[in-house]
């Protein structure tokens, strides 16, 4: 009888421990999948900063243009 319970009790700890040895590598790779997401958003990010200053220096140019060819003056 005692054996049988020993024998339980060791069975339910390998069960937790291959429960916690699961869970730890669950977060190890939604850890890593996670650092993958941000480090793809922050390249997402710099690309918009590009585009708004790419959008920020054509529309100084052409407000210049405009300006130096007389603006609304019409001879």
């Amino acid at each position: 009888m005692f054996t049988d319970r020993l024998g339980e009790t060791n069975e339910e700890l390998t069960l937790i421990q291959v429960e916690r040895a699961a869970r730890d590598e669950q977060r190890k790779h939604l850890n890593d999948r996670l650092q993958r997401i941000e480090a793809s958003i922050a390249g997402i990010q710099r690309l918009g900063w590009w585009v708004l200053a790419t959008f920020s220096a054509s529309a100084v140019a052409l407000i210049s243009n405009f300006l130096f060819r007389g603006g609304f003056h019409v001879p």
